[in-house]
């Protein structure tokens, strides 16, 4: 009987070992794979100071360059916290390209508690975009040049999970739903769609596009969306949102390309410019 037990303790003590050198997780102290939660009185503590206020880091943070601070709203009530990304030492970059520095993310809670996000992706990755222009229709795979950027047509907020985070983003008019991410899953979630009496963004692009046929004008190719094409989602100065949509012509004359403002009436206003508008101007 104590043979059986001596060997299964040497087993466990090998499963540990096993753990350590093939780099399994094995977390302490509230820590796991997604965030680490800060203990100011903890042996090893490095202190920062972010707006004249003093925080509490568990990793060196060598080279200290500053940090920035950006208010979120957090939880079913929506109160502030802080989400705080700090900017110490340099990448190990090749010579040829320009220096960064390193980056630490944090988020203080509004009841006080403050953890390191290990895992920003949630936050930050590509994909959040992605899948929101995918979502609206918005002819991402042939439109480079848009405004249709998700943080500007959403309200963000951080709700945890024990220590792992998630973010989901409300969709502002005309958009509604909501999607988002957490730490640690593999997929973007979420649904998406259009206000009542709002027009969409492939409804826009049809409604465009018969314009310039009805009115023979010479759109290059005859088609809407080209690799210059590009596309807003604006508000005119009596307060009524609109699709813009500025589109190279065959280059007739000092014709070089067109702009279409197509509000969710189905009103169209076509102006026509030497050159491709800017942003600014469509």
């Amino acid at each position: 009987m104590w043979q059986v037990i001596r060997y299964f303790l040497i087993f466990c003590v090998l499963v540990v070992l096993a753990s350590v050198a093939f780099g399994a997780p094995m977390y302490m102290n509230g820590e796991n794979n997604t965030s680490v939660k800060m203990d100011d009185a903890a042996y090893g503590m490095v202190p920062f100071y972010c707006n004249t206020k003093l925080y509490h880091s568990d990793i060196p943070l060598p080279k200290f360059q500053g940090c920035q601070s950006e208010d979120i709203s957090f939880g079913p009530g929506g109160l502030d916290a802080k989400l705080i990304t700090v900017f110490y030492d340099w990448e190990d970059l090749p010579e040829d390209m320009p220096k960064q520095a390193k980056r630490a993310t944090f988020i203080e809670k509004p009841d006080g508690e403050m953890y390191r996000l290990k895992n920003t992706d949630f936050l930050t990755n590509p994909r959040l975009q992605t899948y929101f222009e995918d979502a609206i229709g918005s002819a991402r795979s042939v439109l480079d040049q848009h405004n249709f950027h998700l943080n500007d047509f959403s309200v963000r907020n951080i709700q945890s999970y024990g220590n792992t985070f998630c973010v989901t983003h409300y969709l502002k008019f005309p958009f509604m739903g909501t999607m988002g991410w957490c730490q640690g899953d593999r997929l973007v979630g979420g649904e998406i769609g259009y206000h009542d009496g709002a027009m969409s963004f492939s409804r826009a692009a049809i409604v465009a596009q018969g314009y310039a046929f009805d009115n023979n004008l010479k759109l290059a190719q005859n088609k809407l969306f080209h690799s210059q094409t590009k596309a807003v989602l604006k508000i005119d100065k009596k307060g009524y949102p609109y699709w813009g949509f500025a589109v190279p012509a065959q280059k007739v004359g000092q014709l070089g390309a067109y702009l279409f403002k197509v509000y969710f009436n189905g009103t169209v206003f076509a102006n026509e410019f030497p050159g491709l508008p800017t942003m600014q101007e469509m």
